[in-house]
């Protein structure tokens, strides 16, 4: 009978063998994490990019109101100092004119948008960003938030103000003016120290911003 011939294995072989099947896997494992991580850059930039935008056109309309605020401040100032100087007193037609000045209709539109700042949250693309820069973003829009709130209360007390009460609530009025107006210059510091890092730190010129943004963010929605 003939005896079927023998394979004769080398160990030599089965190590090339299996070093090269682990090797391809390396490899293949490695090429898709550097395609991952080029999706990932190229939508942090892109959200970066957006978010920029949006800050630049927030910075522009904050800038215009906070001058405005400046001076309706300075004037609520002066009425409560004179105010004061008379006993609390003011004749009512004077009273209304003055506030007539300074009705919620008067106040410059505090239109902030945080539109990019939340689709970049919600497709966690900042989760690879540096976390120094994410925190010196996330306290931009708290601050931008914080002064909205400060905005609305104002307003509601203008809203309320009667010729009853007439002196208490300007007094608090200058109180909230105050806290405005002091917020709004912090958030316009921030806008100028962040905007120009995050632009240098991403490469972004004007076009670069316009190219990367996407359709309908950064723009007023209110």
């Amino acid at each position: 009978m003939i005896k079927p011939p023998r394979i004769r294995i080398e160990l030599g072989d089965v190590i090339v063998e299996m070093l090269s099947i682990v090797v391809a896997i390396l490899l293949a494992l490695a090429v898709n994490n550097w395609q991952a991580r080029l999706r990932e850059e190229h939508s942090l930039r892109a959200n970066v990019a957006n978010i920029v935008r949006e800050m630049q056109a927030n910075r522009s309309v904050l800038a215009r109101v906070a001058r405005q605020h400046e001076r309706e401040a300075a004037a609520i100032d002066r009425e409560v100092t004179l105010l004061r100087a008379h006993g609390e007193r003011m004749s009512f037609d004077r009273f209304t004119t003055f506030f007539g000045t300074i009705a919620p209709h008067g106040l410059g539109a505090l239109n902030l948008e945080d539109v990019a700042w939340t689709v970049a949250e919600s497709d966690r693309s900042l989760a690879v960003m540096p976390s120094g820069e994410r925190i010196a973003l996330a306290s931009v829009y708290e601050e931008q938030r914080d002064l909205r709130t400060y905005y609305d209360r104002l307003i509601t007390t203008i809203e309320t103000d009667t010729d009853a009460n007439r002196f208490p609530l300007l007094a608090d009025e200058a109180y909230q003016f105050g806290d405005v107006v002091a917020a709004e210059d912090e958030l316009l510091h921030a806008y100028a120290a962040v905007i120009p890092a995050l632009e240098r730190r991403y490469r972004l010129d004007h076009g670069v911003t316009s190219d990367l943004s996407r359709p309908g963010l950064g723009r007023p929605s209110r």
